[in-house]
């Protein structure tokens, strides 16, 4: 706002200049969510899972909780993407991807690190045994058959599971110890649970 003088120096009127911000404040809202989510299934992404795992694990030292880091690969997607084609692929991974959420606690975090690889930040937990029956869900809701069209798919996942503060204090750490108790259910049979230490569960609860 400017003011506008005469040639005695009195205010004569003021000069408002305005400018509408909506659409720039818009753009920056989706920029901003871009970096932070997966676009195909509207998941956080690696950063904004490695945001909230860093908080809830702040929040467990205080509290003396456990958190668990579960990272999930599907099992025989990429034989399905070779058969049925990229977009059948995708829409797999959509439907997975929100059947897995939908089995979470409030508070809990379902990323999509790219391909098929997910990793789960479960929190708030008091022991590491509470965490089973939700895993158990998880690797349910991967099993399960998916309808497209008039097609049927079948795909199972594998699941591997660090704690904290069991097996690391930092998100990376526990990603990775997450990461390798996946790859040895994988090298059991998939469709099933490994926990680090290694402790297999399959999904018929099957030890």
């Amino acid at each position: 706002i400017s003011a506008v003088h005469d040639r005695h120096g009195n205010v004569q009127h003021y000069v408002a200049l305005f400018s509408d911000m909506t659409q720039m404040k818009q753009r920056l809202q989706l920029l901003e969510r871009d970096a932070r989510y997966d676009a195909l299934t509207q998941l956080p992404n690696r950063l904004l899972l490695a945001e909230r795992m860093r908080q809830a694990l702040g929040k467990a030292r205080i509290y003396q909780q456990k958190v668990a880091i579960a990272f999930i690969d599907l099992d025989g997607f990429k034989a399905l993407n070779d058969s049925y084609g990229h977009d059948w692929g995708d829409r797999v991974l959509q439907i997975v991807a929100a059947r897995i959420n939908a089995t979470l606690h409030e508070g809990d975090t379902l990323a999509r690190l790219g391909g098929d690889e997910f990793v789960a930040g479960l929190v708030g937990l008091q022991a590491v045994e509470d965490s089973e029956p939700l895993l158990k869900r998880m690797l349910a809701a991967a099993n399960a058959p998916i309808l497209i069209g008039a097609q049927t798919v079948e795909i199972a996942a594998s699941i591997g599971v660090a704690f904290y503060p069991e097996h690391g204090h930092e998100v990376d750490g526990l990603i990775s110890k997450a990461d390798q108790a996946m790859y040895l259910s994988k090298k059991a049979g998939g469709n099933r649970l490994a926990f680090c230490p290694t402790r297999f569960i399959s999904v018929n609860n099957e030890v």
